[in-house]
C-alpha cells in the first residue's frame, strides 16, 4: 500500500495549483496571471493605442474598418475601444449590437468571421474583443475588417485622424481613409507555434552554448577544481558552486585588469577563453574525468534527470519570453546598456559616465553589465541583444541556485528539487524581471547562494552544510564513490567564501544587504545552539542535533563571528580600489546620513507584488512548511525565519525607531520574496514526499518515485504555461517600427542632431522617456532632451536643469507658441522624435505647422525637424 504521506502531499500540491485558478484576483495583472489555468494563451501582436478622435457613427449605411498585417500564425481576436453616446431618448430603447466582418481584403465579398455582438453592457471607453476561432495560416497575411451597425445604433469607435499603423490603412464606408483606428490584435499560442518558435531559435542561436559555458563554467572550475573542493557527491551542488564563482569572478577580474591597466577587447577575451578551456581540458584529463563521471553514478541519475527537465523547461520559458523583444524592456535597461557600453569602449571599469553622460565618479554596481560586455566581446552581438540573452541565462540559472540553497540548508536533495520548481516554474518572481530588465539584482540573487554556502562552510570549517544523508536515490550506493575524499581545509574555504562576497559586492549593493542579513542569522543561531550540551558529530563535521539556545561561550564566539569577520576583511581586500572610489565619491561623509534617508513612498510595502501570481499558495505552503518546521526544530526553517525577520527590520528601520533609506526598500524585498519561498515550500513538500527508503523494497520505491517524477513533470508543465505571457507589453518601449526608425536615423541624421522626445515624471526627482526615442542615444549615437535615468547621479545643477526642461515639456500645450519653440532653440532641439508607444507629444500637434517639418514616417514613429 501506497504511503499516506504521500497521497497526503500529492492531494496538497494538487489542491494548491488548483486553488490557483480559483485565487486569481480581478484585476489586469490576475488576469494575465491566470492564463495558467487555460488550455491556451493568448498574445498580443499589432498595437495601434494612439488616438484623437471618434470614428463616425456606425449606423445602416456607415461602416468603419482597417486593414492590417497578421504577423503569427492563429490569429485569433481584433480588439477597439468603444465611444458610447449618451442616449438622449432620440434612439428606440433597444439592444445595441455591432456586427464584426473579417475579410482577407477590402475587395473580397466574403466574410472569414462574421460576429454580433452586444453591447449594451458596455461604457464609454470600454474595450470591446472580437474573438473568433485562431486562423491557422495568417502568418504574415494581409487581413481587413470593419463594423456595421443597425440605425439605432448609437456607438463607434476611436481612431488617430493622421498614419499611426504603417502596415494598413482605416476604412470609412469601404473606401481609404487617413489616419487608423485605435485597435489591438491577439493570436492564439499553441505547442505547435512554439515549437517552431524554439527550432528557429535552435537553429540560429545553438552556438552560444560555447561562449555561455566559457563564461558560466570555465573560470569556476578551474578555480574550485585547483583548491580541491571536492568532498560533496552532488554534482548538481558541484555546477551551482561553480556557476556562482563564475559569476563573481568575472566582475572581480575586469577590476584587476583595469587595475593594472589592461585594456580588454573582443581578442585579448577570446584568447582568455580559449586559455581556460584548454586549462579545463588538461584538468580533467589528469583527474580522470572525476568531475563528469559524478553525473554518472546511478544513484544520481533520478535526480539530475529530473532537475535538468525543470532547467531545460525553465530555460526554454526564459528564452519564449524575448522571442518578440527588439531590445530590453522598460527603464533599467536603458541605463544597464548605457553602462556595459561604457565598459565595452573603455575596456575595463570606467572611471566616470564620460563621455556618454556628463557625469564622474562611476559608482554603479557592474557585474552583471561585465557579463555583457564579455558575452559582447565573444560573440560580437548587439549590446542590446546581447544583454537579452544574458539576463535570460542567468533568470534560468536562478533554478540551479535555488536547488543548491534549499539543498544545502535542509540537507534534502528532494527539498532543492522543490525549490528549484518552485523558482523556475510557478513563482511569477523572478520571470517577470524581463519586464523590467531588472538583471543586475537577478544576478545578484544567483550569486548570493554560493555566497551563502562557502561562507556557511568556512565559518562551521565544514564541507557540508547539512548533516542529512542524500535523499534522492539509494543513499548506500550514493556516497561508495567518494568515501574516501577528505574534507577540504578551512584555509582554502575562507578566501573561495572572500571571492563570492567580492562579487556580491560588485554585482549588486541590496543583495549584498541580503546576504548580510543571513550571515547575521546564521552566526546568532550557530552562536546561540554551540555548545557543549547542544551539539552532536557527524564525522569530521559539527552541528546542533536541535535548537538548544545557552549563553554562548567566548571560544564559540571567537571561531564562528572571528571567521565572518576574516571572510569580510579578505572581500574587502579584494575590492579595496572599488571601494575607495565609492567612498571618495559618498564624501563628505559628515552629510551622508542625510543623504541616506529616503522618503517615507519610497518604501511603501508593495501588497500586489507580495500577493502577485501564485504568491498566495506559495505563502500558504511556507507558512506550512514553517509551522511543521517549528515543531521539528529544523535548523533550516527557523534559520530562514530568522533570516526573513532581518532582511524586513533592515529595510523597515522605522520599527526600530531609525529613519528609513534609498538603499534598500520593501520593493526589492518584495521581489526577492521567492527566495525564502522556494525553502520553506522545498522543505514542506519534501516533508510529506520524502520516500522511507530504508524501509521500503524496491519495487514499491521505483512506484513511488515514478509517481514523484510524473507529479514533477505535470507541475512544471502547469507552471511554464503559465508563465509563457509573463512580459507586460506595458513596459515594452521600443518595438520593431522603432528599430526602423533609428536604422534611418544613424544613415540620414547628422552626429550633432539632438532630439526632443516624449517624457513622464517616473518615480522621486526622477524623469524617463515613454516611447523608443528613450533608446536614441544608445541606438545612433544621438543626443536628446532626457538621457537614461542615472542622470540623477550628476551634479544637482545638471539634474535641475534636466528636470525643469521636462516638466515644461510635459505642460507644453501648442508648439507653435513662441515661448515653446524659444525653449527648444535654447535645448539645441534639432528634430522632434514620436515612438510607437507614443506620449504626450503627439504627431497632430506638429502637421501643418511651419515650424516643424515631417522628415520621416512608417506609421506608428513620426519624426519632425524643427524649421528656424
Amino acid at each position: 500500500m501506497l504511503d499516506k504521506k504521500l497521497i497526503l502531499g500529492l492531494l496538497l500540491i494538487l489542491a494548491a495549483l488548483g486553488g490557483g485558478c480559483v485565487l486569481s484576483g480581478s484585476t489586469e495583472l490576475a488576469e494575465v496571471l491566470s492564463k495558467g489555468c487555460t488550455a491556451s494563451v493568448v498574445e498580443t501582436d499589432n498595437v495601434q493605442e494612439r488616438l484623437d478622435r471618434a470614428a463616425p457613427l456606425i449606423a445602416g449605411s456607415q461602416t468603419v474598418g482597417q486593414t492590417f498585417v497578421s504577423h503569427y500564425p492563429r490569429l485569433s481576436a481584433v480588439e477597439l475601444l468603444l465611444v458610447v453616446y449618451p442616449d438622449d431618448g432620440s434612439f428606440p430603447a433597444t439592444p445595441r449590437t455591432l456586427t464584426f466582418h473579417l475579410r482577407s481584403d477590402p475587395q473580397d465579398e466574403a466574410d472569414i468571421v462574421t460576429l454580433t455582438v452586444d453591447t449594451s453592457h458596455l461604457e464609454h471607453n470600454d474595450p470591446l474583443r472580437f474573438s473568433f476561432p485562431p486562423q491557422a495560416s495568417s502568418e504574415d497575411k494581409t487581413y481587413y475588417f470593419f463594423l456595421e451597425a443597425a440605425e439605432e445604433n448609437r456607438t463607434t469607435v476611436w481612431h488617430s485622424s493622421l498614419d499611426a499603423y504603417g502596415e494598413g490603412t482605416m476604412y470609412l464606408d469601404g473606401q481609404p481613409s487617413e489616419g487608423d483606428l485605435h485597435f489591438k490584435t491577439y493570436y492564439d499560442y499553441n505547442l505547435a507555434v512554439m515549437a517552431r518558435d524554439v527550432w528557429r531559435g535552435l537553429r540560429g542561436g545553438a552556438w552560444l552554448i560555447f561562449p555561455l559555458l566559457a563564461l558560466f563554467i570555465l573560470p569556476g572550475y578551474l578555480l574550485y577544481s585547483l583548491l580541491s573542493f571536492e568532498s560533496e557527491p552532488d554534482p548538481l551542488e558541484h555546477l551551482a558552486l561553480v556557476v556562482g564563482l563564475s559569476l563573481a569572478l568575472l566582475p572581480l577580474a575586469l577590476l584587476l585588469c583595469s587595475i593594472l591597466g589592461i585594456v580588454l577587447n573582443g581578442t585579448r577575451v577570446l584568447i582568455a577563453a580559449v586559455t581556460l578551456s584548454i586549462a579545463a581540458l588538461w584538468r580533467l584529463v589528469s583527474t580522470g574525468f572525476r568531475d563528469l563521471k559524478r553525473w554518472l553514478y546511478p544513484a544520481n541519475r533520478p535526480l539530475i534527470v529530473a532537475f535538468l527537465f525543470i532547467f531545460l523547461v525553465s530555460l526554454l520559458v526564459r528564452f519564449l519570453h524575448i522571442r518578440n523583444l527588439v531590445v530590453p524592456a522598460w527603464i533599467d535597461s536603458v541605463h544597464h546598456t548605457l553602462i556595459t557600453q561604457l565598459i565595452v569602449a573603455q575596456g575595463g571599469v570606467p572611471q566616470s559616465y564620460e563621455p556618454l553622460l556628463p557625469i564622474g565618479e562611476f559608482i554603479y554596481h557592474f557585474g552583471f553589465h561585465s557579463l555583457v560586455a564579455a558575452f559582447h566581446w565573444l560573440t560580437g552581438l548587439e549590446i542590446p541583444r546581447a544583454m537579452l540573452v544574458m539576463g535570460q541565462v542567468i533568470n534560468g540559472l536562478m533554478v540551479l541556485s535555488a536547488y543548491l540553497l534549499v539543498k544545502c540548508l535542509t540537507g534534502r536533495r528532494l527539498a532543492g528539487l522543490f525549490g528549484s520548481l518552485i523558482v523556475g516554474l510557478i513563482s511569477f518572481m523572478p520571470a517577470y524581471y524581463v519586464s523590467w530588465g531588472r538583471y543586475t539584482q537577478l544576478t545578484g540573487l544567483a550569486l548570493l547562494p554560493s555566497a551563502v554556502v562557502f561562507t556557511m562552510r568556512s565559518v562551521s570549517r565544514s564541507p557540508t552544510c547539512s548533516h542529512r544523508k542524500p535523499d534522492f536515490g539509494k543513499p548506500s550506493n550514493l556516497q561508495s564513490p567518494i568515501s574516501n575524499l577528505q574534507p577540504p581545509t578551512s584555509n582554502l574555504q575562507l578566501p573561495i567564501a572572500a571571492v563570492s562576497v567580492a562579487g556580491l559586492v560588485l554585482t549588486h549593493y541590496r543583495v549584498l544587504i541580503f546576504y548580510g542579513c543571513f550571515v547575521l542569522a546564521y552566526l546568532l543561531y550557530e552562536t546561540l545552539t554551540r555548545s557543549h550540551g547542544g551539539i552532536r558529530r557527524h564525522g569530521t563535521s559539527v552541528f546542533p542535533c536541535s535548537p538548544c539556545f545557552r549563553v554562548p561561550e567566548p571560544s564559540v564566539l571567537l571561531r564562528y563571528w572571528g571567521r565572518a569577520a576574516m571572510i569580510c576583511l579578505l572581500a574587502v581586500l579584494l575590492t579595496l580600489p572599488w571601494l575607495i572610489n565609492l567612498a571618495r565619491a559618498l564624501l563628505p561623509l559628515a552629510t551622508l546620513p542625510s543623504r541616506m534617508q529616503g522618503a517615507p513612498s519610497y518604501n511603501v510595502a508593495p501588497y500586489d507584488l507580495i500577493m502577485i501570481g501564485h504568491n498566495r499558495e506559495l505563502i500558504a505552503l511556507s507558512v506550512a512548511g514553517l509551522l511543521w518546521g517549528l515543531y521539528k526544530r529544523e535548523r533550516a526553517v527557523i534559520l530562514t525565519a530568522l533570516w526573513v525577520v532581518i532582511a524586513v527590520l533592515i529595510t523597515n528601520p522605522t520599527i526600530l525607531g531609525f529613519p528609513s533609506t534609498w538603499l534598500v526598500n520593501n520593493a526589492s524585498l518584495a521581489i526577492s520574496l521567492f527566495v525564502p519561498l522556494a525553502i520553506l515550500g522545498g522543505y514542506f513538500l519534501t516533508s510529506f514526499l520524502q520516500p522511507p527508503t530504508s524501509n521500503l523494497q524496491p519495487p514499491i520505491l521505483n512506484l513511488k518515485q515514478l509517481m514523484l517524477a510524473i507529479v514533477i513533470a505535470l507541475i512544471a508543465l502547469w507552471g511554464a504555461w503559465g508563465l509563457l505571457s509573463v512580459v507586460n507589453p506595458g513596459t515594452v518601449l521600443a518595438t520593431r517600427d522603432d528599430v526602423a526608425a533609428m536604422d534611418w536615423i544613424r544613415r540620414h541624421l547628422p552626429p550633432d542632431a539632438r532630439f526632443l522626445i516624449n517624457v513622464r515624471h517616473w518615480q522621486g526627482g526622477t524623469y524617463v522617456g515613454t516611447d523608443g526615442g528613450y533608446w536614441i542615444p544608445l541606438l545612433t549615437g544621438r543626443d536628446t532632451i532626457l538621457p537614461p535615468a542615472i542622470y540623477i547621479y550628476g551634479s544637482a545643477e545638471y539634474v535641475k536643469g534636466i528636470n525643469n526642461l521636462a516638466e515644461a515639456i510635459i505642460a507644453v500645450e501648442s508648439f507653435d507658441e513662441e515661448s515653446t519653440r524659444q525653449l527648444l532653440d535654447d535645448s539645441g532641439v534639432t528634430h522632434v522624435y514620436i515612438g510607437a508607444r507614443g506620449g504626450s507629444i503627439m504627431p497632430q500637434m506638429l502637421v501643418g505647422s511651419p515650424y516643424y517639418r515631417p522628415v520621416y514616417s512608417n506609421g506608428a514613429v513620426w519624426i519632425f525637424q524643427l524649421q528656424r
